[in-house]
Order: C-alpha cells, then sequence, then structure tokens
C-alpha cells in the first residue's frame, strides 16, 4: 500500500472534519488509543474511494488501485525472475 495514498485519505478526513477525536476513537486501558467501529468506518470507505480515482495517463485511465496492481505483478515478476530490484520502476504517486 502506498503511504502517500494513505496520508491523502487521513488528511482530508481531518481536514473536512469528518472524523474527530471525540467521536471516532476510543483509548484502552494501557492508554493506547485505536479506531472506534465508526471512525473504522469511516477511514476504509474513504480509503476505498481514494483506490477508485481516475488518474489520465498517456492517454490512458486508471484507478490508484489497477496502478497498485501493476506494481505489484511487476515486482512478483522481477523476484521469479531474477531478483534485481533495480529494475522495479512503480508509479509515483506524488
Amino acid at each position: 500500500m502506498k503511504p502517500v495514498i494513505v496520508d491523502r485519505v487521513i488528511l482530508s478526513l481531518i481536514n473536512k472534519h469528518q472524523i474527530n477525536t471525540t467521536d471516532h476513537f476510543e483509548e484502552r486501558e494501557d492508554g493506547s488509543v485505536y479506531l472506534n467501529r465508526e471512525g473504522k468506518y469511516i477511514v476504509l470507505r474513504s480509503f476505498e474511494e481514494k483506490l477508485q480515482t481516475r488518474l489520465v495517463m498517456g492517454g490512458s485511465t486508471y484507478t490508484y488501485a489497477q496502478l497498485i496492481q501493476h506494481d505489484i505483478r511487476q515486482f512478483k515478476r522481477i523476484l521469479q525472475q531474477d531478483g534485481d530490484l533495480k529494475r522495479f520502476k512503480p508509479y509515483k504517486y506524488y
């Protein structure tokens, strides 16, 4: 998963006040803080929507999900061939 996509989702949710510490997080007895059920739903729904964002590259349209799948296939193919990761050229998501 590309951190830049996740970062965009989280920052967007915070900036648009769609998620907040009062309604969407819970603190555990050990002091750790987690998303509650509603918070998880909001984050996952927004992330899934972001993965379906369409981008135009070289006259073709792709979603982030398709680009990630392409990167995974390319990485797997290189590992199965010679393992030379210098040949791995992932899409730049920024």
